[in-house]
């Protein structure tokens, strides 16, 4: 995503002042657009983890 958009990025002012977190009221719910981003790519963080269990080293602890 951040690639895809990287002349975006560079070109045009898109910061977002996240503000104090909220722990109560409407925006409490709300996430941090970096944390949205990371999320993107879950299942990718899960295939690179079942490789490194796949792994002969991770077996041979068991």
């Amino acid at each position: 995503l951040l690639r895809e958009n990287a002349r975006q990025l560079l070109l045009d002012d898109i910061y977002r002042n996240p503000g104090p977190l909220q722990f109560d009221g409407p925006s409490s719910d709300s996430r941090v657009m970096s944390l949205c981003v990371e999320d993107l790519d879950y299942m990718g963080h899960i295939k690179k983890l079942n490789e490194y269990l796949r792994k002969d080293v991770v077996k041979a602890e068991l």
